[in-house]
């Protein structure tokens, strides 16, 4: 294969009513133990159709068939269900049913947000403000899943939502770790905003079960949105390793990830997305927008190529690793690094995307999509990024974007397409 030619506004928690245009009369599914959740009054002062239900066999597929118009469900084990060692109740499953629904529900609606803080009280301004902006950048992503729970020391707080992940290929919640309110950190992204949060106000259980993040076995990528750091493992438990990050510039240890999400915009690290094909840079080539903050859309309507990554972008401690995600299932793709952003980061048209990145181009590897997804990096045996593209021991700013095959006739004559790209600061 061969690739071409490469030369927030903040409103106080005041103007709630006044986004009810926002949440476009959105109907919002919110499942706990005892169908009576603390999150309701908020979202529906919000101007969302709040149905509330609990968390046993046969509620999915019960209130989707009832009201086919909601947009959101939460599945949300807060301090209403279960805690302190209350095991799993197997007779409280969804059925097949409501695994279908779901399954459905999903294909139409392919956002998730996985929050292991949902055990909060939502009692303080911060707690609702996170609530309601979980809500509302959902809203506009034209809704999806929330699987909610935070401590893994009652199987039963967590009973749903791994369900769920099993079911769909995700990591489980798990581990129980000892983590201080003080040490929440938010990345700017889908959640801080349009009302601010102070993320050491978000108060819960003392100990957190780690949510699932990063590229997923079904090929979806979870970005973080808030996580935790240090925190500590609770022993007696099955613990995964925590990992060390580097965000704002400096190295996060034992860092227990809290909140993440398929919506773009949020990560670890030193990188940030720049030239999506969303329209808010160059037109796409045919008007072929993707979704916010993904490449252009290709032949498959998959709402275009997504760039991430993980780990971290530090020249000694190299264990950075791109993601790309929502491509075509068997798709060839080349990730690339170069020194430039075209075009102002805006991008110039190239192929049925926008060709984003310039300048000295080296191409880091080629790869085989499986269900859409594929990455480069340190975290999957590859030469870590900084030595094969050369990175010099001072660091400094470098931009990554991913070339894939898209032969099907669509758009232009060409037959590829491009993901978003990054900027990556390297640190020393």
């Amino acid at each position: 294969m061969r690739l071409p030619n490469l030369a927030a506004i903040v409103l106080p928690l005041s103007a709630t009513c006044a986004l009810a245009v926002d949440a476009r009369s959105q109907t919002i599914l919110v499942l706990n133990g005892t169908g009576v959740s603390a999150i309701e009054p908020d979202l529906t002062a919000a101007g969302f159709t709040v149905i509330s239900g609990t968390l046993d066999p046969g509620q999915i597929a019960g209130h989707l068939a009832a009201a086919p118009e909601i947009e959101q469900i939460w599945i949300w084990s807060d301090y209403t269900y279960g805690n302190g060692g209350i095991p799993a109740d197997p007779t409280r499953d969804f059925d097949l049913n409501d695994l279908t629904a779901l399954n459905s529900f999903s294909a139409a609606r392919p956002h998730w947000i996985c929050d292991g803080l949902a055990w909060r009280m939502h009692g303080t301004p911060d707690e609702i403000s996170l609530t309601l902006n979980e809500a509302l950048a959902l809203s506009a992503a034209g809704g999806g899943i929330v699987l909610g729970a935070d401590d893994a020391s009652g199987d039963s707080v967590v009973q749903h939502p791994n369900q769920v992940c099993a079911y769909f290929n995700f990591q489980p919640f798990e581990g129980v770790f000892s983590t201080h309110s003080s040490t929440h950190e938010m990345v700017p992204g889908p959640f801080s905003g349009p009302f601010l949060v102070d993320p050491t106000q978000i108060f819960s259980t003392s100990t957190y079960t780690q949510v699932p993040y990063g590229l997923q076995p079904n090929g979806l990528n979870l970005s973080t949105a808030i996580f935790a750091a240090p925190s500590y493992e609770n022993p007696g438990y099955p613990n995964p390793p925590l990992a060390t990050e580097v965000f704002n510039g400096v190295l996060r240890t034992d860092v227990n990830i809290l909140i993440t999400t398929t919506l773009p915009g949020g990560s670890l690290g030193d990188f940030a997305p720049v030239c999506s094909g969303d329209g808010t840079g160059s037109a796409c080539p045919c008007g072929n927008n993707g979704l916010p903050g993904y490449g252009c859309d290709n032949s498959l309507g998959t709402g275009g190529g997504l760039l991430s990554a993980i780990g971290t972008p530090n020249v000694t401690l190299d264990d950075f690793t791109l993601q790309g995600s929502n491509m075509p299932p068997t798709a060839t793709t080349l990730y690339f690094q170069g020194t430039v952003a075209v075009n102002t980061q805006a991008g110039v048209p190239f192929g049925d995307g926008l060709r984003c990145v310039g300048g000295s181009v080296i191409r880091l590897g080629s790869r085989t999509n499986s269900g859409g997804a594929s990455g480069y990096g340190a975290q999957l045996g590859d030469t870590p990024i900084s030595l094969y593209g050369a990175i010099p021991a001072a660091g400094g700013t470098w931009y990554y974007q991913a070339w894939y095959r898209n032969a099907a006739s669509f758009c232009t004559d060409s037959t590829f397409n491009l993901t978003n790209a990054l900027a990556v600061t390297w640190r020393p």
